[in-house]
């Protein structure tokens, strides 16, 4: 073998090993990509699930009045109490994008069901604390059960939280929903 071949042998032996080195190196670093993504991606669903676990929390209070029906805490601890309730509602909802579709549904009619069986009625109320603890003690089975039909979502999802994939293929149903408009609610 000549010294020309034995050149030629060894610059093309280096130059398909840079070629397969550089192959190697961008599969790794696309794969890397994907996962730094994924890992984003899983951050965003997380922080939702804890808004809506949060929520949940919310719910789960009783206090007992003092003709001894129990009522929902959120209804019982006043207006500013109310108020930062139906804020973790809306910060859920806003939250809604990183939800499975099931969950996500759930929040929002939970939603209107606050907009439609409380704070529409509870505008005609003059003491809102008052108007609270009435318009909520009847409504604590309707929280339980949409507490409950929360957290089985949630318990649920856990388990396909992190297939991202999945996630980012499912379609969002195109659903509607209806809050009572104010000339129905004096009417």
């Amino acid at each position: 073998m000549s010294t020309v071949e034995i050149i030629g042998l060894l610059l093309g032996s280096s130059l398909l090993s840079a070629l397969l080195s550089s192959l190697i190196d961008w599969r790794l670093h696309a794969k890397n990509y994907k996962r730094e993504y994924y890992k984003k991606l899983l951050d965003k669903r997380l922080d939702g699930y804890e808004s809506v676990e949060a929520l949940a929390r919310e719910m789960g209070g009783l206090v007992q009045l003092e003709d001894g029906k129990l009522c929902p805490m959120v209804f019982a601890s006043g207006e500013e109490r109310w108020d930062r309730f139906l804020l973790s509602v809306f910060y859920a909802s806003s939250k809604s994008f990183w939800l499975s579709s099931e969950t996500s549904g759930l929040v929002t009619e939970l939603n209107v069901f606050l907009m439609n069986a409380v704070s529409n009625p509870l505008d005609a109320e003059v003491n809102k604390d008052e108007g609270l603890v009435r318009i909520g003690t009847p409504l604590r089975e309707d929280i339980r059960k949409r507490r409950n039909e929360l957290l089985n979502s949630l318990y649920r999802d856990f388990s396909r939280l992190s297939d991202i994939p999945k996630f980012i293929g499912e379609l969002r149903p195109d659903e509607s929903y209806f809050v009572d408009p104010p000339s129905k609610r004096h009417a």
